[in-house]
């Protein structure tokens, strides 16, 4: 099994979020967005993520979702609960997931 994973980082305000949005948008269905830092409103509403794209954050993210997603994208690794960045590691593995952060 291959683990795909690839990690994006820079400076404040460098438009990592936004190359997160632009991959997401390209795979509406198979991929989940997680973001510790923008609700899914701002993510829909003002960084123009998809209507088709599901998001969660630390209080919606259920672990069983994750298996009908081909691509998790992570926004802001930082901020990610431990507890859930073990379980999203966990996941990766199961099911050959690629992981964006």
């Amino acid at each position: 099994m291959t683990e795909k994973h690839l990690l994006i980082t820079g400076r404040p305000g460098s438009g990592k979020t936004e190359l997160l949005v632009a991959f997401a948008n390209m795979h509406p269905e198979t991929t989940l967005f997680y973001s510790a830092e923008c609700t899914e409103e701002m993510l829909k509403n003002e960084k123009g993520l998809n209507e088709n794209v599901a998001v969660a954050d630390s209080s919606t993210f259920k672990f069983e979702q994750a298996n009908n997603y081909t691509t998790i994208c992570v926004d802001y690794l930082e901020l990610l609960p431990e507890e859930i960045l073990e379980k999203v590691k966990v996941l990766i593995k199961q099911n050959n997931l690629q992981i964006i952060v």
